[in-house]
């Protein structure tokens, strides 16, 4: 998603495409019926600059910090138009939207408990407010993503990046990622950011689009994400490279994206030696396929310490094969550095996994306000790999029971068939659930957060989950992870860009689950939003209080 700032920068940036399919695209049909369309591509194939890269070292010791006292230039603020960045157009979004008004209530839709004491949902540890608007207030709106590591947890959104121990007290930043980037060639008008954690190696990894035109990432140098990091950029194109996602294999670092050109084109994923990269070499032009659909999603290998990594040189994918909210492929790449053999394994059917057909997402409203968000689409949110399988979740229109709602369906796919393993929607009545994004351990319990929004609430952050003992296709209760503060509001107008996606990623020690999550934050300022971050587990309580990061009063261990 292309970020909407508050200083004028080239319209290019700043106004998303009015996406619609290009004329000519074959859909070729696949196994069980479903159409797979791959684009055209315009001359000179799949899309990246040649190499080799150069590294740059990063010290992020020495980056600036956010001002203290933040300040916003009212004079130069935009109002942009609706976003669109779907391989639809936004006039069939908008119908599509309308037609979500009049569904019909369905009883295969869970009817999760969303008030009142929670036994069965996640019990929360560490709780603390990472980079909100005020860190650096230039723009909505945030996506933010998290990654944790044995000591640490890095939370980045658009702008601006934060390091935290794992009580919540601040060891870097918070710091824009254009200060982070700035020595590295041709990463300006960043946006849209990716941060990993490599359980194989040990190592961190962020990623952000470099204005359309390329990719930049750093990688951490050791273990400590707060020393030194390598950093490169390798450029996608001469489409517009936009909604970039990563995932860190065996072999390698992979990123899937949508690339435009007045309309939706194609969608590619890249390939880069994660070895040459860690050990801060020269790197290699990385290798490109064209994938069928949309949105890709490289998976990210979880669980080395407890021996489920998936090893071997085979890397699977998801996407939105159709773009229907229902039929999402997989994709396999083996030995991309050798033979590169790519291909599609099949498509799985989440409608028919489900009995609940997906309608597309509609704006969603909140307390004390007339003034609502933007659902966006039922893009494929993550795709996380843990215990053989790839578990993914995305937003729907359902009704259960008392009229249209935002809902999340989630699902566990086994990638080396296209089969669903298990999946399920659940909602309530009158409240919204959208952006949701889920983790698991190595016991096979998840964790799944996403922001809830309704009229007698504003805008916060939730999650539920499920014990991998639990019966198929459910999760559990609710919890509150942080409340909204404040209706929402911001220099965008209604429905306002709430984001693209929030993000849940494992801990390495195979156990606790973390959420990095958007709520309605009262900054002071004219935009309000805030991110929290979140400890979960099913275990028993870790620790006794939340609190704010830098701020460890009231906190004390219950479980060292």
């Amino acid at each position: 998603m292309r970020l909407l700032q508050l200083v004028v920068t080239p319209l290019t940036l700043l106004l998303c495409l009015a996406c619609s399919q290009v004329p000519g695209a074959q859909p070729a049909p696949v196994a069980g019926g479903v159409p797979v369309t791959v684009q055209p591509l315009e001359a000179g194939g799949p899309g990246v600059d040649a190499g080799p890269y150069e590294p740059t070292v990063i010290d992020v010791r020495n980056l600036a910090k956010a001002p203290a006292v933040p300040t916003e230039d009212a004079s130069a603020r935009r109002i942009p138009e609706r976003v669109s960045e779907m391989p639809i157009s936004e006039e069939e979004a908008a119908n599509l939207r309308a037609a979500s008004a009049f569904l019909e209530p369905n009883p295969n839709i869970q009817i999760i408990r969303s008030a009142g004491p929670a036994p069965g949902a996640p019990t929360t540890g560490a709780g603390f407010e990472s980079v909100n608007f005020g860190d650096d207030p230039t723009g909505v709106p945030p996506d933010p993503e998290v990654a944790v590591g044995p000591n640490h947890v890095i939370v980045v959104v658009n702008t601006s990046f934060e390091i935290h121990d794992k009580s919540g007290t601040t060891l870097v930043g918070p710091s824009t990622l254009g200060s982070f980037f700035s020595g590295v060639s041709g990463c300006t008008g960043l946006f849209d950011p990716n941060v990993l954690y490599d359980d194989k190696e040990d190592r961190f990894f962020i990623g952000i689009d470099g204005g359309g035109t390329g990719y930049c990432f750093a990688v951490s140098q050791t273990g400590d994400p707060t020393g030194m990091w390598n950093g490169y950029r390798f450029g996608t194109g001469s489409l517009f490279f936009d909604f970039p996602h990563a995932g860190i294999g065996e072999e390698g670092i992979f990123v899937g994206g949508n690339l435009f050109s007045g309309g939706f084109v194609r969608s590619d994923v890249w390939a880069v030696d994660k070895s040459v990269a860690y050990a801060g070499g020269t790197l290699p032009t990385p290798v490109v396929q064209t994938i069928g659909g949309d949105t890709p999603q490289p998976m990210h290998a979880q669980g080395f310490p407890q021996g489920t990594w998936p090893g071997g040189n085979t890397h699977f994918f998801l996407n939105d094969d159709s773009f229907d909210g229902s039929s999402y492929g997989v994709w396999s790449w083996t030995d991309p550095f050798g033979a590169n053999t790519f291909s599609h394994v099949g498509t799985v059917n989440l409608n028919a996994a489900t009995g609940v057909t997906a309608s597309f997402p509609v704006d969603f409203p909140q307390m004390g306000s007339a003034e609502t968000m933007q659902g966006n689409d039922f893009r494929c949110q993550d795709a996380e790999y843990r215990n053989g399988s790839i578990w993914m979740a995305h937003t729907l229109a359902c009704n259960p029971g008392g009229g249209t709602v935002n809902c999340v369906r989630w699902a566990e796919i086994d990638p080396t068939n296209a089969t669903v393993v298990q999946a399920g929607v659940f909602a309530s009545d009158g409240e919204f659930r959208q952006f949701p994004n889920l983790a698991v351990n190595g016991n096979g319990d998840m964790v799944l957060g996403y922001t809830k929004s309704s009229t007698s609430i504003f805008p916060g952050s939730y999650a539920t989950g499920r014990l991998g003992s639990d019966p198929a296709n459910t999760v559990q209760d609710e919890v509150e992870l942080k409340a909204g503060e404040i209706a929402y509001a911001g220099f965008d107008s209604s429905p306002h860009r709430w984001g693209d996606y929030s993000e849940a990623c494992h801990d390495p020690d195979g156990d606790r689950l973390w959420y990095v999550g958007e709520y309605s934050e009262n900054t002071g300022l004219s935009t309000r939003w805030g991110t929290f971050v979140a400890e979960l587990s099913f275990g028993g309580p870790l620790f006794t209080d939340g609190f704010e990061s830098g701020d460890t009063t009231g906190w004390s261990s219950s479980n060292p």
